[in-house]
């Protein structure tokens, strides 16, 4: 190669397995460094982006979540997650000196509805196989979806989390605590082109319902400088949106800003009569004007909760607490392989008491789940909400995945909406998971295997290569936005069609993590995490690593 380009440099992947006395490569070529930057391969290392003196490039890395098979059947949110890795890992490979650039694997997914398996040919056998279970063996075959973009290039959640990330422009405030009426605001901008100066954009701000456009400041390539926002009318104005355009009119990023300080709505509660309390043989009932809560008495569970007229939970709580035994992360649990869930049917009550204070109504519980111990209590207030606390004993450690409580709900559930604080300040529309949102169930009709799905990727509702020629594990499968876990959620709402009838998790803080999940035996199910972690994500990603004990938390509910 240098005999016949001495001016080109040369790159060699897995640079430890070249001779150590020839000198082959002028860049050092690595795979999957941590999202620290760190990589050791066959004697060849990197450390924040930079390796060994000489420049370093990673032709892959950030792989997409495609083979925690078990979680992607279960929970597509892990797709959202995986925004954190990608944006802590350019952000550090940007400023590191020698530090080229990484790859992503990949662009598009790579799975191929054929109409069956060829036959007769080792090497395809093994492609169709991949490493799916084998219950999920099926005649869509491929190494997976590993892509930003599916097989029809819709855009999944990655394909935003990358445009984020790899923003050339990047605002370093996201909100002012302070703001008065005519008041300009400065922010602290970082040019990140390498070629291109900010006042070559065109910049728009959406404020109170009318736009403006902003003079473009004075910044060089990979400097920072001050983006001013002047003569704007934000009075009263709660937050507003930037937006960054180039000259030909492509949206090169966008931010919302935050004004003020936010405040928890303060809705006002209606003043209501004492709860009632009836005593059953089989079940101690608590009754307000709206709502009917009977707890079971040989479980101590609620059981046909109804909120206005309408049953909402069939059944609950249950402990939710999935583990990783192995303090493992990464591929070596990709697959779930050494995770220990709570079984619902572990339940045995120990302990069921109750008393009723200022009108409300306390029920503690103390039992087991096998080995494990649990002692939850709900407060029942006049206006029905239901404030839960929980704390377990005796729990295995490792890393957690969930911990929570968990209930099922009615089938008469169709609709949900949301408010959160996500990773980033704006989505799109049609996003899986964006700060506020809403979407059906069941919004989108089956898409026969092999033909072009018509709805965007979030409202997909079956998927033949994770759940093999039956596409779901229901037959009432949730769509992506419905099943994929909300993070930080403000408030959660899940009713039933053209129904006052309600189930609302609030936290005012956004200190839970809400998803749902519809099972083979049909049922309904919604979690309610205060510590959620996707251990299993693969090749140096980011996740959390926490520790699963002390298991404890609070949850509050609306009905």
């Amino acid at each position: 190669m240098k005999a016949t380009d001495t001016t080109r440099p040369v790159i060699f992947s897995y640079p430890g397995t070249a001779p150590k006395d020839k000198k082959v490569y002028d860049i050092l070529s690595m795979h999957y460094p941590e999202y620290t930057g760190n990589c050791n391969q066959i004697g060849k290392s990197t450390r924040g982006f930079q390796g060994e003196g000489i420049p370093a490039l990673f032709d892959e890395w950030a792989h997409v979540p495609c083979y925690t098979y078990t979680t992607l059947q279960d929970d597509p949110g892990i797709r959202e997650f995986w925004a954190i890795s990608l944006d802590k890992m350019w952000e550090k490979l940007f400023d590191a000196p020698g530090g080229l650039g990484g790859a992503i694997w990949g662009y598009s997914d790579e799975t191929f509805m054929v109409p069956e398996p060829r036959k007769g040919n080792s090497y395809w056998i093994e492609f169709a196989r991949t490493a799916k279970p084998k219950d999920y063996q099926g005649n869509c075959v491929g190494y997976g979806e590993w892509g930003i973009v599916d097989v029809w290039r819709r855009e999944k959640p990655e394909f935003w989390s990358t445009k984020k990330a790899y923003s050339p422009v990047r605002l370093l405030e996201k909100e002012v605590r302070d703001v008065r009426s005519g008041q300009d605001l400065h922010f602290r901008i970082y040019n990140r082109f390498d070629h291109t100066n900010l006042k070559e954009l065109n910049i728009k701000v959406d404020c109170n319902g009318r736009t403006y456009s902003v003079e473009a400041p004075d910044v060089a390539p990979h400097s920072l400088g001050i983006l001013t926002l002047a003569g704007i009318d934000w009075n009263g104005a709660s937050e507003l949106t930037v937006r960054f355009y180039h000259e030909k009119g492509l949206l090169i990023d966008e931010e919302r800003i935050t004004l003020g300080t936010p405040e928890t709505e303060q809705k006002s509660v209606a003043k209501a009569e004492p709860l009632q309390i009836v005593e059953q043989n089989d079940f101690l009932v608590v009754k307000g004007a709206h709502f009917e809560i009977p707890f079971n008495r040989l479980t101590g569970l609620m059981e046909g909760v109804t909120s206005n007229g309408r049953e909402v939970i069939q059944k609950g709580p249950f402990l939710n607490l999935d583990l990783n035994t192995s303090h493992k992360t990464g591929a070596e649990v990709r697959e779930k392989a050494s995770n220990y869930i709570v079984q619902d049917q572990d339940w045995k009550l120990e302990q069921m008491t109750y008393e009723e204070r200022n009108g409300s109504v306390i029920v503690r519980l103390k039992g087991q789940y096998l080995k494990i111990g649990m002692c939850l209590n709900i407060h029942i207030d006049p206006q029905g909400t239901l404030y839960m606390d929980y704390v377990t004993e005796n729990e295995p450690n490792g890393w957690l995945r969930e911990a929570g409580l968990k209930f099922y709900l009615s089938d008469s559930m169709d609709r949900l909406s949301w408010k959160r604080k996500g990773y980033w300040t704006t989505y799109p529309e049609n996003s899986m998971s964006g700060n506020e949102g809403s979407c059906g169930l069941y919004d989108s009709p089956k898409v026969a295997y092999g033909k072009q799905p018509k709805q965007p990727w979030s409202k997909d509702r079956y998927n033949y290569f994770y759940f093999a020629d039956a596409g779901a594990n229901s037959q009432k499968p949730l769509t992506n936005s419905a099943k994929a876990m909300k993070e930080n959620v403000y408030e959660y709402r899940v009713t039933p069609k053209r129904d006052k009838a309600a189930v609302t998790v609030l936290s005012e803080k956004g200190e839970v993590a809400c998803r749902m999940n519809r099972k083979s035996d049909e049922q309904l199910i919604l979690y309610v995490n205060n510590r959620w972690d996707y251990p299993e994500i693969a090749w140096g990603d980011y996740c959390k690593a926490i520790d699963v004990t002390p298991v404890y938390g609070k949850i509050k509910i609306q009905l």
